[in-house]
């Protein structure tokens, strides 16, 4: 048989004479390792554009370094995902997230939207590694090893608090939730840090506290008050003036009711608390709405079946809980605590009732707030002042 010149000449057997030796394979393998370091990762634009690249093949010795195989390492995270398993230290429930590419600002923003808090608010975030140790996530080489298929289920415990409290070593599963008395230690410190801020401020500002009453609230700090406490970490990012107000409220409801008549302070703090949640909620809600609005979808499939099953988004909704609303707004959460503190039983009354159906319970704290009016006056630069019929309410 005659073939032309210049032609390419295969031999029959194909890739047969052509196998690759022992050393010549290894030398393969280590060029790949080599651009794997290069490339920065799994979860590179370039090494994912190689392994499918190799899958395809557009290099041939990729099926003798197992390339199928690392073609899905590379497009398994981009298509499924990470499953990560978060709990917020040192007692928060667990709530798992995935995320498709691996970074820190991913993994802060899927916590952030489960549980309906700011990013901002994720200070630190630490990986648990085999239930006793965890290392925080502030490196490349923990964010590599985030990115691998090893670390698919991993915890990821993370903190609001301003210093990372997590430990580092000796946690376990038992151990979550025991370090309480150390985490009110440092809270009580940075409630004094916090209190002493309003002893400097201008007596004209309106946020000003005498020196004889910043003694007694030091104190109260001190004693690890849970009213306190939780007053600091829901209002003093929020506002400084309702932290004041709720706070010297909170001291003359310790000074004016006798030791048997006080309600207990943890219930007390459980309701601020759940009154931040109402806030969340609220404020939660109208972003989606406002976004909705912005950008309203046109509905093509309005008439005949479903022509009364579908509203446009411009529509309100004739339900009562979209007629009210969601949540419950902050300001309104802050008459109704200043009310709780300042004797009043019947918010106490309305969360022990009504705790886990929020529509009711906003429903009657509306009422009340309308019956009873407002405690907090705010001026006109924004300051809340405490009204003068807060300090004869009954006690």
């Amino acid at each position: 048989m005659f073939h032309r010149p210049g032609a390419l000449r295969l031999p029959r057997s194909g890739y047969a004479c052509h196998r690759p030796t022992r050393a010549f394979m290894g030398e393969t393998v280590s060029s790949i390792l080599d651009l794997a370091v290069a490339f920065d990762g799994v979860t590179g634009p370039r090494a994912l554009f190689t392994a499918v690249a190799s899958s395809l093949g557009m290099f041939s010795m990729w099926g003798y370094v197992g390339g199928p195989i690392l073609t899905f390492t590379y497009l398994k995270p981009l298509l499924f995902g990470r499953n990560f398993h978060t709990v917020e230290y040192p007692s928060g429930s667990l709530s798992t997230i995935t995320v498709r590419l691996v970074s820190q600002h991913r993994i802060r923003g899927q916590i952030a939207k489960l549980q309906g808090i700011p990013v901002g608010s994720i200070r630190h975030m630490n990986v648990w590694i085999d239930k006793h140790f965890s290392e925080p996530i502030s490196n490349r080489a923990v964010m590599h090893y985030l990115s691998t298929s090893t670390a698919d289920g991993s915890w990821i415990l993370w903190t609001r608090e301003e210093d990372n409290i997590i430990p580092t070593k000796g946690l376990t599963l038992n151990s979550l939730g025991t370090d309480e008395m150390k985490l009110a230690r440092l809270r009580a410190e940075r409630v004094q840090r916090y209190l002493l801020k309003f002893e400097t401020a201008p007596k004209e500002s309106g946020l000003f506290i005498a020196e004889d009453t910043m003694q007694i609230l030091l104190g109260l700090a001190a004693q690890q008050d849970p009213v306190l406490l939780a007053l600091h970490a829901i209002h003093s990012e929020s506002n400084a003036s309702v932290f004041r107000c709720l706070a010297l409220l909170r001291l003359k409801q310790l000074e004016d009711t006798e030791t048997a008549a006080l309600p207990d302070a943890n219930d007390l703090a459980a309701f601020v608390r759940f009154m931040s949640s109402l806030a969340v909620e609220h404020r939660r809600h109208n972003q989606q709405e406002l976004h909705r609005m912005k950008k309203p979808e046109e509905l093509h499939w309005r008439s005949g079946l479903f022509a009364g099953l579908v509203r446009s988004p411009m529509e309100p909704s004739s339900g009562s809980n979209h007629a009210r609303g969601v949540g419950f707004p902050y300001e309104a959460g802050a008459q109704l605590t200043a009310h709780a503190l300042s004797g009043s039983s019947s918010p106490l009354a309305l969360f022990s009732r009504f705790q886990l159906t929020h529509s009711l319970f906003v429903k009657h704290a509306e009422h009340f707030l309308h019956k009873k009016g407002n405690l907090l006056e705010p001026s006109a630069a924004g300051v809340f002042q405490i009204s003068s019929s807060a300090e004869t309410s009954a006690t």
